[in-house]
């Protein structure tokens, strides 16, 4: 997603959390990927119970997801890159 790489962090949620909301992605394309990039977007514009809840998620789909795991252990901590 280009907005989080470029570090666009508000666009980037915006976008993630629309198609959340929208419930596409958890019907047809739930991916560990996409909750992960949720919620380090929703970390890095200060909402760290909602990524928890959508790194939850990515964890739920896979629980080796290493992305995932480090930003949780990242907002547990207290941190925001």
């Amino acid at each position: 997603m280009d907005h989080f790489a470029d570090g666009d962090y508000f666009a980037a949620r915006q976008i993630l959390d629309r198609l959340n909301n929208e419930g596409i992605v958890a019907r047809e394309f739930p991916s560990a990927p996409f909750y992960y990039l949720l919620g380090a977007s929703r970390s890095r514009t200060g909402d760290p119970s909602g990524a928890l809840e959508a790194l939850d998620h990515a964890l739920a789909i896979d629980r080796h997801y290493e992305p995932a795991l480090e930003e949780k252990a990242r907002v547990i901590q207290g941190e925001n890159r």
